[in-house]
């Protein structure tokens, strides 16, 4: 589980490579314990399918989240942390990436929702996570050419960020962002 958490750290540094060597350790090594570390298992599955799809390695990338992800809808949720629904979040959102650069847009579109919904439950509506959520599928959908759904899911992320998010906090301002975003693909006054 350390090899998970310091692979975490080295991709936040930019170091790719080491990040992916050192998460696919540690997967491994926390397969036999699926039962005792979901959730830190999950969160290293959902980092090598993000890692494999930056390096262009989408369908390994998808296969292998996917599997995991079969395995994690398998467990027993009763009596999970947040830490497991945030994992699971985490992985949605792996596969979603990976289909989205596969070409595969739907698919894309219904893990990046449940993402969002699995994050929702387990975080609440006005969470940065959550709302962070929000704009991430708002542009999901706008790549997908589904305009007045992204504007629609983009503007509750501006809503709920002015609500209940400090404007230094970077979702506020990502929030934000994405709507304008939007809203000049629209061809609309931002």
């Amino acid at each position: 589980s350390a090899k998970i958490s310091i692979a975490s750290h080295l991709y936040d540094a930019g170091e790719i490579d080491a990040a992916l060597a050192l998460a696919e350790e540690g997967v491994a090594g926390a397969q036999p314990y699926v039962d005792a570390l979901p959730a830190k298992l999950a969160e290293g599955a959902a980092l090598i399918g993000v890692l494999l799809s930056q390096k262009g390695e989408s369908e390994r990338a998808l296969a292998m989240v996917e599997e995991t992800y079969a395995q994690f809808l398998r467990l027993d949720t009763e009596g999970q942390d947040k830490s497991f629904l945030l994992a699971k979040s985490n992985l949605e959102f792996s596969l979603s990436q990976a289909a989205l650069r596969l070409g595969r847009t739907q698919d894309a579109l219904d893990y990046q929702k449940v993402s969002l919904d699995t994050r929702e439950a387990g975080l609440g509506p006005n969470d940065s996570g959550t709302i962070a959520s929000y704009y991430s599928y708002a542009q999901t959908l706008r790549r997908a050419g589904r305009m007045g759904e992204a504007e629609a899911f983009a503007r509750i992320a501006v809503d709920r960020a002015s609500a209940h998010i400090a404007p230094s906090d970077p979702t506020y301002a990502r929030a934000f962002q994405m709507l304008g975003i939007i809203l000049a693909n629209s061809g609309r006054p931002i």
